[in-house]
Formats: structure tokens, sequence, C-alpha cells
């Protein structure tokens, strides 16, 4: 699914904290992996 793709890439997001948190991608954690 691309949408798990885009969120394992938020590390170009958000300082590049990548997806550690929830609210950057507004998903959680297990989804963003």
């Amino acid at each position: 699914m691309t949408d798990k793709m885009f969120c394992y890439q938020c590390q170009e997001t958000a300082k590049g904290s990548g997806c550690t948190v929830r609210g950057v991608c507004g998903k959680t954690n297990d989804v963003a992996r």
C-alpha cells in the first residue's frame, strides 16, 4: 500500500524525526511502519 510507504518516508518531514509520534502522518506507529 502506498499509504504505508508514504508514512514510512515521513522522515523528510517534521524536522526529520520521522513518524515516531502520532500526528505527523495522522496515523499510528503500527501503520507507519
